[in-house]
């Protein structure tokens, strides 16, 4: 109750884990919901991914995308 939007990925964190995992570490990724695994094999920050949950002041796209909807040029993530 405490975020304005959540899609779980229960059950498909394998699936984006193993995309992760076959692509090279420069090669970009232009995902959807539901692959944040993605970010999380790469080395993302799990606290940076809660904060735009949350979309509290340490959130890295300022509140400017949904919560679920992640990117980072850093790592490839767009």
């Amino acid at each position: 109750g405490k975020t304005s939007f959540y899609m779980k990925s229960t059950g498909e964190e394998a699936v984006s884990i193993g995309a992760a995992m076959a692509l090279a570490g420069d090669d970009m990724c232009f995902p959807s919901y539901r692959q944040q695994g993605i970010l999380i094999t790469r080395g993302y920050p799990i606290v940076q991914m809660m904060n735009q949950i949350y979309s509290n002041r340490a959130d890295p796209l300022e509140g400017r995308q949904l919560p679920i909807m992640y990117s980072s040029k850093q790592f490839g993530f767009f």
